[in-house]
């Protein structure tokens, strides 16, 4: 017995569609409905890349960046010498960028010069636990996102890592008990 045999014994016709005859041929039906391919190039056809090429940077250029990341960075009450540890890469890398990125890259520079030195930053109040550094503090919203393993947020890594890998120091949370 057929699907078609069973559905008709239960009441249901099967009807297979047909072409109305306003509509045109069938010919014309699938050439409006399918649409067309591209070609895909071959490994001989795709361009290559090109080396992103930067625009000359005067030395006078570098300086005033340079100016403008002191004044950022002492208006955000940082240590100036973040600004000094820049290479001229670094400064041409950051001609252009809008005032609120050079910003947030002045603090992250910061953090990470805290970091290295053994010390929590200031922004980091929430203890988790990394699989390779262990108990270590991190921001809140990191903290926040993470799964929670018996009473401590979990994380298969963390912003301290780099750290451990350098031989540094990390400051580390207090233990709690397990549960």
């Amino acid at each position: 017995m057929s699907v078609a045999d069973i559905l008709r014994e239960c009441g249901i016709v099967p009807t297979v569609p047909t072409t109305s005859p306003r509509v045109g041929t069938l010919q014309t039906l699938v050439a409006s409905h399918v649409p067309t391919v591209p070609i895909v190039p071959t490994e001989k056809h795709k361009p290559r890349a090109q080396p992103l090429k930067s625009a000359p940077v005067s030395r006078g250029d570098r300086g005033r960046m340079r100016d403008a990341l002191l004044a950022l960075a002492s208006g955000l009450g940082l240590d100036r010498a973040i600004v000094h540890r820049l290479t001229t890469a670094d400064l041409v890398d950051c001609t252009g960028i809008p005032a609120d990125a050079l910003r947030a890259y002045l603090l992250m520079l910061d953090d990470i010069a805290t970091r290295q030195a053994g010390k929590v930053p200031s922004s980091d109040s929430a203890a988790i636990l990394c699989q390779h550094c262990g108990p270590v503090y991190v921001h809140p919203a990191i903290a926040a996102c993470l799964p929670v393993v018996s009473g401590w947020p979990r994380a298969l890594g963390c912003p301290w890592c780099f750290v451990r890998k350098a031989g540094g120091y990390i400051p580390s949370p207090p233990a709690r008990a397990t549960v």
